[in-house]
C-alpha cells in the first residue's frame, strides 16, 4: 500500500510517504524546498521536487489529511473554501516577486506589487477569494473546495490518487508518536497533544492500549473577531499573542520568547489575570477559558500595553511561566489517575523545550518523549499512520530510530555543484578522513557546516545538515548569533553530546536523541562549556550514540580526546529567515553568504577563495 500523509497547505505543510510495496518511508517539509521559512503555500513545489528526484510513485492508494472539521468555526484556513482562490492569487503574485527567502516577501517594491495586482488573473482570484470569504462557515462548500484543491494539486503533478481520507487533527498528532522506536506498541502509553488549535481542539490526552488510540479528554476553542482580526481561545494562541505583541513573527518566533523569558521575572499582576482567564477544569480534565475576559485582556492591543509597562524580558517570562504552571497542573491530575512514569508529547506548543523540562521535573517522570516532528509537519505523519492502521497494515515495520528520512545526494551530484561554484571555492575530496579534518577545525575554534546522508525531518538539525562549533570557548555563541545567523543575542545554541557524558554534565536526565527537550546542567559546566548553556544553565541537547549516528559520534569522540567531554555546538545549517539547507547548492549558497570557515559536504572539504 502507498499512502501519502500531507498537511497540504499553510504553515508546516509537508509530504510523508509510506510505501509498503517498496518499503520506503520518507518525509519532507515544503519550506525546505522553497527555502521560505514557514512558507504558507501548498505542497505543489514539494511534489515537483520529489518527482524530479524519483522519490515518489505515480500512483497513490490514499491521501491522508490531518484535519477533519469543515465547519469554518476555527482559523484553519486550508479547511475552508476561500483557500482555493488564495493559493491561486498568491502563486500569481510570486511570479512577479520571485522570492528566494522570506525577506523577499515582506520587502517588495511598489512597482512589483502594482504589476501583480494589475494582472487580470490575480484580480479575478482576489474577487473570488473575497466572495467566498462570506461563506467560510458553509460546511458543504468547504468540503467540496478542499477536496477540489487537493485533487488538483496531485493531478497537476500527474499523480493518480484513489481516495482521500480526513482524520482528527489531534489524533493525527498522537499517531505520529507510533513511528519512533522508543514507543513500545505492546505497552500502555499516554500521549498529550498541545497546539494552537486543530479541529476545534487545543489540547487532547490519549491512551494507547491494545493497539488502539483512545481520546480521554480534550479542550475546545472558541473563535471570535475583534479589531478586524480573528482570535481563537487556546493556551497556544495566547502564547502566540504574546509573541506577536513583542513584534515577532507569530507561529514562528515563539522560541525567541522562550529564550528571552530566562532573563526576566514573571509579572505578578499579569500572571494573576492570566490565571483568572485560563483555568484547569478538574472534572472535565481540560482547560477552561473565560472568553469574555480573554477579549478584555488578551488581545494584541491590550498585550502591547502590558509589554510597555513591564518590559520585554518580564513580559516573556510571564507567559512562559504561565504556560508551564498551567500544563503541569493538568498533567499532575492525569498522572494521579493513570499513574504513568513516562509520557509522549506532540503538537506545536511542545517545541517549547523548557516546558517539557519543567514537566519532567515537576511530575518526577523517568522520561518525557517529545516527538521529533512535533509541529503540524508531524501531523502529516500521523494521518498516514491512521490510514495504515485502518487498512490493516503492519505498523511494526514503522520503527524510526532517527528522523533522517529526507532526501540525500550522491557523490556525482555533489561534485557537479562544487564545480559550478569553482570560481568562489577550493575543495578537496577527503572521503572518510573528513571527520578528522572537521575535528581539527573545531579544535581550532573554527565554525564549520556539515552536509551528508539523509536530511532530518522536523525542526531540529541533528548533525547531517548542521552548523557546528566549539562550545568550550566563551565567544562562540555570540560569533554564530551575531556574525553568521544574524539573530538576537539572547537565543541559545544547542549542544550535541556523547551519551556516555550525559550523566556527568546534567543534574537529572534521560537518554534523548532528538534535541526536543531541555535539561539543566551542573553548575560547574557554566565555565567548561559556556557557549552551550543558556543563562539558566539549561540546554536542549542531542545525546549521540554510535548506533544513532556513527559519523557524528566519531566526530564527538575526536573532540573528547582534547576537551575531556564530547560536546559540540549544533545549530541548523541556514541563515536567518532561511530554512535548513536541502540541496548541495543550498549549502554552497549559505556557506558563501556568511562567515562560516569551512564546509564538509559528502566527504569534500570546502573553503572560500580569498
Amino acid at each position: 500500500m502507498r499512502v501519502i500523509g500531507t498537511k497540504y497547505a499553510g504553515l508546516d505543510s509537508a509530504v510523508t510517504l509510506f510505501d509498503s510495496v517498496d518499503e520506503k518511508f520518507l518525509a519532507l517539509q515544503s519550506d525546505r524546498v522553497s527555502r521560505i521559512k514557514k512558507d504558507n503555500l501548498d505542497i505543489d513545489i514539494t511534489l515537483k521536487y520529489l518527482i524530479s528526484r524519483n522519490l515518489i510513485p505515480k500512483k497513490i492508494d490514499i491521501i491522508s489529511i490531518p484535519f477533519s472539521n469543515f465547519s469554518g468555526q476555527d482559523c484553519i484556513l486550508e479547511m475552508q473554501s476561500p483557500t482555493f482562490f488564495f493559493l491561486k492569487k498568491e502563486k500569481i503574485a510570486r511570479k512577479y516577486i520571485k522570492p528566494k527567502y522570506y525577506k523577499d516577501l515582506i520587502d517588495v517594491d511598489f512597482i512589483t506589487i502594482l504589476k501583480s495586482k494589475l494582472d487580470i488573473r490575480w484580480i479575478y482570484f482576489n474577487i473570488c477569494h473575497k466572495i467566498f470569504s462570506f461563506f467560510r462557515q458553509n460546511e458543504k462548500l468547504n468540503k467540496s473546495y478542499v477536496k477540489k484543491t487537493i485533487k488538483k494539486i496531485f493531478k497537476d503533478n500527474n499523480i493518480e490518487i484513489s481516495k482521500i481520507e480526513f482524520y482528527d487533527h489531534h489524533l493525527s498528532h498522537a499517531a505520529s508518536c507510533l513511528t519512533i522506536d522508543n514507543f513500545n506498541k505492546k505497552e500502555t502509553n499516554y500521549i498529550f497533544v498541545l497546539d494552537e488549535h486543530g479541529d476545534l481542539n487545543h489540547s487532547s490526552f490519549f491512551e494507547w492500549k491494545n493497539n488502539q488510540l483512545k481520546k480521554v479528554s480534550n479542550s475546545k476553542i472558541e473563535k471570535f473577531t475583534l479589531d478586524n482580526r480573528d482570535y481563537v481561545t487556546s493556551l497556544g494562541a495566547v502564547y502566540s499573542n504574546f509573541t506577536e505583541a513583542l513584534d515577532l513573527r507569530r507561529s514562528v518566533d515563539e522560541g525567541k520568547v522562550e529564550a528571552l523569558a530566562a532573563y526576566g521575572k514573571p509579572n505578578k499582576n499579569l500572571l494573576k489575570i492570566l490565571r483568572r482567564i485560563i483555568k484547569v477544569n478538574k472534572n472535565e480534565l481540560n482547560f477552561f477559558i473565560d472568553v469574555k475576559n480573554y477579549k478584555k485582556f488578551l488581545t494584541l492591543n491590550k498585550l502591547k500595553k502590558f509589554r510597555k509597562v513591564i518590559g520585554d524580558k518580564n513580559f516573556s517570562a510571564t507567559i512562559q511561566n504561565f504556560l508551564e504552571i498551567s500544563v503541569i497542573e493538568l498533567l499532575l491530575i492525569y498522572k494521579s489517575i493513570y499513574n504513568f512514569d513516562k509520557i509522549y508529547f506532540a503538537g506545536g506548543v511542545f517545541a517549547n523545550v523548557i516546558l517539557s523540562h519543567k514537566v519532567h521535573i515537576a511530575l518526577n517522570l523517568k522520561a518525557v518523549n517529545v516527538i521529533p516532528y512535533m509541529g503540524d509537519e508531524g501531523s502529516s505523519v500521523g494521518a498516514a499512520v491512521l490510514s495504515l492502521i485502518n487498512n490493516g497494515e503492519n505498523l511494526n515495520k514503522i520503527n524510526i530510530s532517527m528522523p533522517y528520512i529526507g532526501d540525500s545526494y550522491t557523490d556525482k551530484e555533489t561534485i557537479e555543484i562544487l564545480h559550478k561554484y569553482k570560481n568562489d571555492i577550493n575543495f578537496n575530496d577527503l572521503r572518510e578522513n573528513w571527520i578528522n579534518e572537521a575535528a581539527r577545525a573545531l579544535k581550532e575554534n573554527k565554525i564549520i557546516a556539515t552536509f551528508y546522508g539523509n536530511m532530518e525531518f522536523g525542526p531540529r538539525a541533528l548533525g547531517q545538515r548542521s552548523i557546528l562549533a566549539n562550545p568550550f570557548f566563551k565567544d562562540t555563541r555570540d560569533r554564530i548569533n551575531l556574525q553568521i545567523k544574524k539573530r538576537p543575542w539572547y537565543q541559545p545554541l544547542c549542544p550535541s553530546i556523547l551519551e556516555e557524558d550525559r550523566e556527568d554534565i546534567f543534574e537529572k536526565s534521560f537518554y534523548h536523541k532528538y534535541m526536543s527537550t531541555a535539561f539543566k546542567a551542573k553548575s560547574k559546566f557554566k565555565d567548561i562549556i559556556p557557549s552551550a548553556l543558556h543563562v539558566d544553565l539549561t540546554a536542549r541537547p542531542q545525546f549521540v550514540t554510535k548506533e544513532s549516528n556513527y559519523l557524528f559520534w566519531s566526530l564527538l569522540k575526536n573532540i573528547k580526546e582534547k576537551h575531556k567531554y564530547g560536546v559540540i555546538l549544533n545549530t541548523s545549517f541556514n541563515l536567518h529567515g532561511r530554512t535548513n539547507v536541502l540541496r548541495p547548492e543550498d549549502a554552497l549558497i549559505d556557506f558563501l553568504d556568511c562567515n562560516l570557515d569551512e564546509l564538509y559536504i559528502n566527504g569534500y572539504k570546502v573553503e572560500k577563495k580569498i
